[in-house]
């Protein structure tokens, strides 16, 4: 990658460092609040306090137990220090990317394509999205960085503790990360599985201990993109650009690493099934999409001016991505106006009153106004989620008022919010069909909150 001599070497790594901080302070500190399921989920975790493995969470119907990570402990370690979920995941961020150009380092990847691999490392969406939130995602990559670092570097006892501590994310992040270890043990050749036997039966035990407290909730798996694009996905995602190159790279690369791309394809396979192995995938995209950038610019062109104006509308598409992300994480809902109706319900409700929202509203509910909900979007722990959700899309589909009463009094519903998202197409189409129509009966629903982007009902039975 001759171009990128432009940039003096001793410049290069303080210039990617300067981006990345740039990239991650600016929704840090200019977006309303955290707008992520993954944030409220934390949210609930950490204001307990309760420095355990587990903490009751009441919140929802019937309650449920959720699990403390280690990311958890240490904000609620901290909690004295100002900002630090703002802080904290910052750090993560700068420390990952330091680690992983050590990591490229130790396979003697070249100089030039360590830092076009690093700077679409942070040029992911996903980047900014695990490293700009209260999300624990941050500190397992970091744990993940570490531990395979230490691995290469022959530091066998420190990086089976990193990992033994990554048993504690869960079931799932710890299966991802020996995973990930795994196709490292394609590219060393030294059987490094076989030395995670204490991790491993460290994670035996605490399935067990999940297992006993409340189960392990193994959610139904759709093939969707979510996870992966950056324009569709919830969680960051990619840039269609990126992985484009990435496609020319893994083609680039299949003969020399079958073994080792199969297991990334493996991996690919599993976000598109659940969306959060992306937060694993995007660093492997990271590097076969710097392959195909490598390819692009080695090749030779019969025309020299059709080949630099491929490379930047590929260079421009991947910063056009990272820039639309950036503008949109400061605009997602909650918004205040929402934020302020919630507050009015927990000031005019009792904690023991139940409320109706739309299940990917709930953790709203929970954090702002500090009341449970019949459903949230994290169905793990609750046995009979599927009725719930089908009695829900029952209320919300009926212009049948007996229904309604019927299936809100079984479960001793209080209040019904509703916020104006529902209504432009996420569940009606117009503020007046099925559920919303039969709310303006004043017999049965008093609405005691409105306004431009938020109303709460009160259900009178």
């Amino acid at each position: 990658m001759r171009n990128s001599n432009i940039i003096p070497k001793q410049y290069r790594w303080a210039i990617l460092l300067v981006i990345a901080t740039l990239l991650l302070i600016t929704p840090l500190f200019l977006r309303e609040m955290p707008f992520n399921d993954l944030t409220y989920e934390r949210i609930k975790v950490q204001d307990q306090g309760k420095l355990n493995f587990y903490t009751e969470d009441t919140l929802v119907k019937g309650g449920r137990v959720l699990v403390i990570t280690p990311y958890d402990l240490l904000v609620m370690l901290l909690k004295d220090i100002p900002k630090i979920t703002l802080i904290l995941p910052l750090i993560f961020g700068l420390l990952s990317v330091i680690l992983f150009k050590f990591f490229l380092k130790e396979f003697n990847v070249s100089e030039n394509r360590r830092f076009f691999i690093v700077l679409l490392f942070i040029l992911a969406p996903a980047f900014i999205f695990t490293f700009s939130l209260n999300n624990y995602y941050s500190l397992v990559l970091l744990l993940n960085f570490l531990g395979l670092f230490l691995f290469i570097k022959g530091k066998t006892r420190l990086s089976l503790t990193v990992y033994t501590i990554l048993v504690f994310f869960g079931v799932f992040d710890f299966l991802m990360s020996l995973l990930i270890l795994f196709l490292l043990d394609q590219k060393l050749k030294k059987g490094i599985i076989k030395k995670a036997l204490i991790p491993i039966l460290v994670f035996a035990g605490y399935l067990v201990f999940i297992i006993f407290k409340g189960g392990i909730f193994i959610p139904k798996l759709t093939a969707t993109l979510n996870g992966v694009l950056a324009d569709i996905g919830p969680l960051g995602g990619i840039s269609i650009f990126a992985l484009i190159l990435a496609v020319m790279g893994w083609g680039h690369n299949w003969r020399k690493n079958k073994k080792a791309l199969a297991v990334l394809f493996l991996v690919l396979i599993i976000t598109i099934f659940y969306a959060r192995a992306s937060f694993f995938l995007f660093p492997l995209i990271a590097i076969l999409s710097a392959s195909g950038l490598t390819i692009l610019l080695s090749k030779q062109w019969s025309i020299n001016s059709l080949k630099t104006f491929t490379v930047l509308i590929f260079l421009l598409g991947i910063l056009f991505s990272v820039i639309s992300y950036e503008t949109s994480a400061l605009t997602e809902n909650p918004t205040a106006k929402i934020v302020q109706g919630l507050e009015f319900l927990k000031e005019s409700s009792s904690e023991t009153d139940l409320v109706l929202t739309h299940y990917s509203r709930g953790l709203w509910v929970e954090v702002f106004a500090n009341r449970s909900v019949l459903l949230d979007s994290n169905f793990g722990g609750i046995t009979d989620y599927e009725e719930r959700l089908k009695d829900m899309e029952s209320v919300f589909h009926t212009y049948d008022m007996r229904i309604v009463r019927e299936i809100l009094n079984k479960h001793n519903i209080k209040y019904v919010v509703v916020d104006s998202e529902l209504y432009q197409g996420l569940v009606w189409e117009k503020s007046d069909q099925e559920l919303l129509h039969l709310m303006t009966d004043k017999d049965t629903f008093n609405k005691i909150y409105s306004n431009s982007e938020i109303t709460i009902w009160e259900f009178k039975g």
